[in-house]
């Protein structure tokens, strides 16, 4: 699966397809996110969680108007 996530996680379409097939070619429309961002010096993480809708297809199944989630999260420790 290959995963265009964009600079601004919670504001920008992202968009999602199959590497070699077209089973999976959907794009994520952000509506809001949850975000937390920790430093303690030696651990650290970004977590930002959009919720949005969905546009495309996946597995020949239209999915233009379903509701999910998509994540981002780096973590250091």
């Amino acid at each position: 699966m290959r995963f265009d996530v964009p600079q601004q996680p919670e504001s920008q379409h992202w968009r999602i397809r199959s590497f070699d097939t077209d089973e999976v070619d959907i794009e994520f429309e952000p509506l809001g996110a949850r975000e937390e961002h920790t430093n303690f010096g030696l651990v650290r993480t970004d977590f930002v969680q959009p919720y949005g809708r969905f546009a495309g297809q996946v597995c020949g199944h239209d999915v233009t108007g379903t509701f999910g989630v998509v994540e981002a999260h780096l973590s250091v420790w």
